[in-house]
């Protein structure tokens, strides 16, 4: 069945004459308007005798029973619920009102206070530019390093509100200008969706303690996080939009990649009808167009995808932010994530504050890391970088296998959904830990060891120990005592060890299920126990229950292939361990790693590799 959303207009979207259809067909409510407001709502809304239809204090209790209305006939008429509702800033209120989490009377309270608290603000403005993207956008905006600039209102990929000091706002028209945007300034009374509106949000904070609010029946994608709303404990995102950016770009993205095929307006105009419609072509023209067939590449490249523990927070955002392909895949990837394990990668990547519980979360990191690898290598592709072989390293085998055309992107992101669960469920409680000192120490010095299982070996210096939580902490205890210099890794299960032998079968019976295919580009993997190019379900449990042998696998290949070889892994570790194995190279290239700057890093990767791919011979 087609899944619906409906979305509803906030401030900006009135005109005089709205709602003459419904005022009428809804005498009860509109006396209820009236009573609560002390004024009338229709007379306001279609004569406005004193001009205050575009003030804000009464602005948004209009807008508000207008879209209400609108909604209440029209669920009336069709008997039927949304599968997804949002509202643009004060629509909002509409749409938690569709969802459920208050009734008609209780939702035109609260934006009669908000539409007060924030008419009562006076500082600043706000600035409309138009015609260049939000990834050039906020490049200025970091150039400008101006706090008195704010993103206000993120309506499509070319059109952005910004906040702040007007006389700021105002210098800052020539830079934007210069990149060809077109900048107006908007009539309103302050800078809304910024920090200038602290005092109305701490003001709206306390009056919300007054309500009781209701668990949301239908999902309620949130301004503030272009996120679907907790169904529960939800007040303070009210609060807190009102200082906070109107993500409404990646809103109508969310609903895309989730599935939504008919989003339509439900309230005055159709501002936001044809905002989706300018976000809905982008997003199709991307699925539609067409790959660049794949040319022969003189340098051979080989992607290298790096495994559970090559993870930290904010991986990727840089591109996110500033990247329309990677940005929409990872969107994609998230709305899977979050349909399969009920997490949010954007939110607990790029969103939360920083704790090592949700860095240790399974649930986040294995998909998380899947999602950078697979849409590091869109980036790439759509800048004509691809490879000629993959090679994958633990949970890397899964990306790898998807670009190698082994499963489809869904299919993999599934299983290493299917995978997560299943070790959170009934193979928690273990540890990794890198041992920087020969490999073998292992055997020379077994009793330091006992218990634990040999899970990596990266290089000859540098290897990976696994096994039960207190276990590794001792053995760490006994390495440090004797000088050996050891790293704790961010993942809370023993992979490469018996530790996971529990999920075995469970594995093995979904990962059956799946249709595997010959790879259409050259296939390794770093566990040995793989043969090339072959994989199955019973070659991926292998790959995270068998030991890793990256340094001689990368030797055997690196020996006998002329290629180049690039890390997507989140961290560049793949690289840097074979530079540590055959010392540095120009062939031992990475796309990204956890010292920022990575759009810059990545431009010059491709640079480089079309550059050599150019040089003759």
């Amino acid at each position: 069945m087609m899944k619906k959303a409906y979305v509803f207009p906030g401030q900006g979207a009135q005109f005089l004459g709205m709602g003459e259809e419904y005022f009428d067909q809804f005498p009860e409510l509109v006396s209820i308007v009236d009573s609560v407001l002390g004024y009338s709502i229709k007379e306001l809304c279609l004569q406005d005798p004193h001009k205050h239809l575009n003030q804000t204090q009464y602005t948004q209790p209009a807008l508000y029973t207008v879209n209400a209305l609108n909604y209440i006939a029209k669920a009336q008429a069709t008997n039927n619920k949304p599968d997804l509702v949002a509202g643009h800033s004060l629509g909002e209120y509409n749409a938690l009102l569709a969802a459920g989490a208050f009734d008609f009377e209780t939702g035109l309270k609260l934006v009669q206070k908000r539409g007060e608290l924030m008419g009562k603000a006076n500082q600043g403005g706000m600035l409309a530019v138009l015609g260049i993207d939000i990834g050039l956008v906020r490049e200025i905006l970091v150039q400008l390093n101006d706090p008195r600039i704010q993103l206000a209102n993120i309506n499509s990929a070319k059109q952005t509100i910004l906040s702040g000091d007007m006389a700021a706002l105002t210098a800052s028209c020539q830079y934007f200008e210069q990149q060809g945007a077109k900048c107006v300034p908007l009539k309103v009374s302050a800078a809304f969706h910024s920090t200038y509106m602290r005092e109305a949000r701490d003001e709206f904070t306390a009056y919300l303690r007054g309500f009781q609010f209701r668990p949301l029946e239908i999902p309620v994608v949130a301004n503030l996080t272009a996120q679907p709303y907790p169904s529960i404990n939800y007040q303070q995102i009210l609060a807190d939009q009102i200082t906070g950016t109107v993500k409404w770009h990646d809103t109508i993205l969310l609903m895309l990649h989730s599935g939504v095929e008919d989003i339509e307006e439900v309230g005055p105009g159709n501002v936001l009808t044809k905002l989706t419609g300018f976000i809905q072509s982008a997003y199709e023209d991307e699925l539609n167009s067409k790959p660049e067939p794949v040319a022969e590449q003189p340098n051979n490249l080989l992607f290298m995808y790096g495994g559970q523990g090559f993870h930290y927070r904010n991986m990727g955002r840089e591109l996110f932010e500033h990247s329309q392909v990677f940005r929409s895949a990872f969107m994609e990837c998230d709305a899977m994530v979050q349909e399969t394990l009920g997490v949010s990668l954007i939110k607990d990547l790029y969103q939360h504050q920083s704790n090592n519980a949700t860095l240790e979360n399974i649930l986040v990191t294995h998909p998380a890391c899947f999602s950078v690898g697979y849409c590091l290598t869109r980036e790439l592709a759509a800048r004509g970088i691809k490879p000629a072989a993959v090679l994958g390293y633990s949970l890397g085998e899964y990306i790898a296998a998807t670009i190698a055309g082994v499963v489809d992107f869904k299919t993999a992101l599934r299983l290493v959904c299917m995978q997560a669960r299943l070790l959170k469920e009934q193979a928690a409680n273990g540890r990794m830990l890198a041992v920087l000192t020969n490999v073998a120490d292992f055997s020379g010095n077994a009793d330091d060891y006992a218990g634990a299982s040999l899970a990596c070996v990266n290089y000859q210096d540098n290897f990976i120990i696994s096994g039960d939580h207190e276990l590794i902490v001792q053995i760490r205890q006994r390495l440090e005592q004797r000088g050996v210099l050891t790293a704790i890794l961010p993942v809370a299960h023993s992979f490469h060890s018996d530790h996971i032998d529990g999920i075995r079968a469970d594995f093995i019976r979904q990962a059956s299920e799946v249709a595997y295919t010959k790879p259409s580009i050259n296939f390794y993997s770093a566990s040995p126990q793989i043969l090339s190019g072959d994989l199955n379900h019973e070659n991926l449990w292998r790959a995270i229950r068998e030991p890793v042998n990256f340094y001689n696998v990368i030797s055997e290949i690196k020996n006998s292939k002329d290629y180049t070889f690039i890390d997507l892994s989140p961290t560049a570790s793949l690289a840097a361990f074979m530079d540590r194995i055959f010392g540095k190279h120009e062939r031992h290239r990475f796309a990204i790693n956890q010292f920022g700057r990575n759009l810059e890093t990545l431009n010059k990767l491709v640079a480089d590799v079309k550059k050599a791919e150019s040089l003759p011979g």
